[in-house]
């Protein structure tokens, strides 16, 4: 299964609704999903590591363990710029403090909470 496959079923999305939220046909959306990821459109990377909250470098190298917030890719447009900032200043702080990349303290943890994910403080 396609790592684009693999993270859009793990956060229990539709492939319409991915398309809709990519802003293509389901058809072309669905060919994504079929095709090694060095061979999809960059800019569909970083839409789809945006939605599920990933880096494109793990997408790329099919590492990437997708996580929603919401339960709705048009919802989770929404939080996309939050969460981009709170990754980008996790990485400053790490950068900033010499620590590792696997530094738990410089990780975004997620939780169940009713059923909706939620990030937690760790």
């Amino acid at each position: 299964m396609n790592i684009i496959e693999n993270m859009r079923k793990k956060v229990r999305y539709t492939a319409e609704q991915v398309a809709k939220y990519l802003g293509v046909d389901l058809m072309v959306y669905l060919s994504y999903e079929r095709q090694k990821t060095d061979e999809v459109p960059y800019q569909v990377i970083e839409l789809l590591a945006a939605l599920y909250h990933v880096t494109e470098y793990d997408i790329l190298t099919g590492t990437a363990q997708a996580h929603s917030i919401t339960g709705n890719p048009q919802q989770e447009t929404e939080i996309i710029p939050f969460m981009k900032i709170v990754r980008n200043y996790l990485l400053m702080s790490r950068l900033l403090d010499g620590a590792r990349h696997d530094d738990p303290r410089y990780r975004i943890a997620w939780s169940h909470d009713g059923g909706h994910r939620r990030m937690a403080q760790r």
